[in-house]
């Protein structure tokens, strides 16, 4: 029962009572009849007092957000993470809060210095200098509809900097703040001085994966101010009228607007499959960035910011905000010392992953010809030839050509940690660069979504249901004590988010055998929540008991969802063109837009313009001009088995 203490705390004096009366075994000495049931009632009250001691602290968590849930629930199962209680480096043990909080901060900044060497930041002066611009920079003040927004896109969470002052707080007095903000901003905007307490970060570590007491498996995330948030807000705003296609380039889909990693992962799936329809073999590898955030330079970041069309005064802002700044790491309630850091454009600030975009967005000008697809600092480049010597030599070519512009601009690339694949030439096991061999593997990971060389799915459906399989020990401790609605949460939440991650790239790729697998696992984790041991209710009526759809409802949703938000909002720009040129419209039935298949091969069975074919085929009413709610409210309205609004 010790488990049980640990998870409660201090134990009710009922089951403290029942416990004592079985450690004392009256039965055993005295033999009767009397003391043996008195002893087996004991048992039972345990027990069920135990469940309902449980069950009162399970729901109780409820009223918290999902990850702290999850958390408790772990702890109970002894599967939790207990938080940082020891470090391991360099063959020693750390034990003391205050002195893992340093060993944090020494290990990040030592792992930026390893990799810049000497680095002596510049002012903005000195930078100024190199910039050849000569147009006037005017300059307008923040609006209060500008200021106004920014609070509204400011986060919920409770989450703060050195302040304390969680986002929500300011949402809820915006009313009173309004005013004073926004002549606070205009003013720091007007002398381009940031307030110092804006420049100091409370650094988190985040475990990436592996062991805790490792120090290399964590990376460093940022909680700032929500102040300095607010500002990155209205600059972030400034920044985001422009042309971002023009800015970023089309290849970026990290942290944009109607951009995601299925968007991401989509487009390079249809240039694969496009290629290989054509004979031709196809490379794609991926470069492996050291602390990608964590190395970027301010005053190259300036030189682009400005070539790209972007104010001066709104660039000198900008680095201003990243020049001098601090950071100290807290584990609990201990922190570190408060250290410089002298580069990077802070993990987990909301300016960054833009800033960071802009700082790449030349890599598809200087791989090109050849296809850039990127998400933030993960960029996979595409290069087809029919001939396999001059693949294997374009190859070579990219690759020096693309590690050479990393070094440009301050980024480490680490060539033995490179990934590849190869399609369409199995006689190509490996390829040397510079005394380096690369291995060309049958699988790779592409922001979470396996591929295979053979734009097969087996490997990314299989480990989909390993990992779906594994929270059915959670599925049914959780159900001995929450409702069947709560359940129902839980099953949505965490099991079907992670099986139809992806889905609208691979599910229509996959084979019988592969779909029958998924609705397998599906259905059992159905089974054990409505506690169907005995099977006596069939798939269909599982599903209609819980209240949610079949596994080919659910993915037909979610890809109906995002070719829908493709060509309604016409990004990402390659996806929508590659659609449009395909498309044409049903005349028996004016506003139905169709799509021509591009192959019946079976490697262009993920290609976008496919998935389009297949899926549009139900979509047999006039789509084009309605709003997206109505879109969603008639895909629902198919996925729940009601009348098909597709007739």
């Amino acid at each position: 029962m010790s488990f049980l203490g640990n998870f409660v705390g201090r134990l009710p004096l009922k089951v403290i009572s029942l416990m004592n009366f079985k450690k004392r075994k009256i039965w055993n000495r005295d033999k009767t009849l009397e003391s043996w049931n008195a002893f087996v009632e004991a048992c039972k009250g345990l027990r069920k007092e135990v469940r309902r001691v449980k069950k009162q602290k399970i729901r109780s968590k409820l009223s918290k957000n999902t990850k702290d849930f999850w958390k408790e629930v772990g702890a109970i199962m002894g599967k939790s993470n207990v938080g940082i209680e020891r470090l391991e480096i360099e063959g020693k043990h750390v034990e003391d809060k205050q002195a893992i909080a340093e060993t944090f901060i020494d290990f990040f900044l030592k792992k930026v210095k390893d990799n810049i060497g000497d680095y002596s930041p510049k002012c903005w002066r000195d930078v100024c200098n190199g910039l050849k611009v000569t147009e006037y920079d005017q300059w307008e003040d923040f609006s209060l509809e500008e200021v106004s927004a920014a609070f509204s896109r400011l986060s919920n969470k409770k989450s703060s900097g050195m302040d304390a002052i969680p986002g929500f707080i300011l949402k809820e007095l915006m009313p009173t703040l309004l005013i004073p903000v926004r002549v606070l901003f205009n003013r720091i905007a007007e002398t381009k001085l940031i307030l110092e307490i804006w420049k100091i970060a409370r650094i988190t570590p985040v475990l990436k994966k592996g062991s805790q007491s490792n120090v290399n498996n964590y990376r460093p995330v940022s909680n700032l101010n929500s102040l300095a948030k607010l500002f990155e807000l209205c600059v972030l705003a400034r920044m985001e009228c422009l042309d971002l296609d023009k800015l970023m380039g089309r290849s970026q889909h990290g942290f944009r607007p109607n951009h995601s990693t299925n968007t991401a992962v989509s487009t390079v799936i249809s240039e694969i499959s496009e290629h290989l329809d054509n004979k031709d073999t196809v490379i794609c590898y991926s470069a492996d960035l050291t602390a990608a955030f964590d190395l970027l330079r301010k005053e190259t970041l300036a030189e682009i910011m400005v070539s790209k069309g972007i104010s001066i005064h709104l660039t000198r802002i900008v680095f201003e905000y990243l020049s001098t700044r601090y950071g100290y790491v807290q584990i609990g309630e201990q922190r570190s010392c408060v250290r410089e850091i002298k580069l990077g454009c802070v993990q987990g600030s909301i300016l960054g992953p833009f800033l960071f975009n802009l700082y790449t967005s030349e890599l598809s000008r200087i791989i090109s010809p050849w296809q850039t697809i990127a998400y933030a600092d993960d960029a996979y480049v595409i290069i087809n030839d029919k001939d396999e010597k001059n693949l294997i030599e374009n190859f070579k070519i990219t690759m020096t050509k693309h590690e050479k512009w990393l070094k440009s601009i301050g980024m480490i690339s680490n060539r033995s940690k490179t990934e590849a694949l190869i399609f369409g030439g199995d006689n190509i096991k490996e390829i040397e660069i510079e005394g380096v061999k690369i291995e060309f593997k049958d699988t790779m990971k592409m922001l979470g979504i396996w591929v295979d060389k053979n734009l097969r799915w087996n490997t990314h459906v299989e480990k989909t249901i390993s990992k779906c399989r594994s929270l059915g020990y959670a599925f049914r401790f959780l159900n001995k004590y929450l409702s069947r609605k709560e359940m129902r949460q839980m099953f949505l939440s965490h099991f079907v988010g992670r099986l139809t991650y992806g889905g609208p790239v691979w599910y229509l790729g996959t084979n019988f055998k592969q779909k029958q697998s998924i609705k397998s696992v599906y259905f059992k984790q159905i089974r054990i929540i409505l506690r169907d041991f005995n099977r006596k209710l069939n798939r269909e009526r599982l599903a209609g008991t819980l209240g949610v759809g079949n596994p080919d409802q659910l993915f037909f949703s979610l890809t109906s969802g995002f070719l829908f938000n493709i060509l309604t909002s016409c990004f990402p720009t390659d996806l929508f063109e590659s659609l449009l040129s395909r498309s044409y419209f049903n005349e028996r039935n004016e506003g139905c837009m169709l799509f021509f298949r591009d192959s019946v091969s079976r490697t262009s069975w993920s290609n976008i313009t496919t998935v389009a074919h297949e899926v549009a085929q139900k979509w047999n009413f006039s789509w084009i001009n309605i709003s997206k709610y109505v879109f969603k409210n008639k895909i629902k309205v198919f996925c729940e088995g009601k009348e098909n609004p597709f007739k």
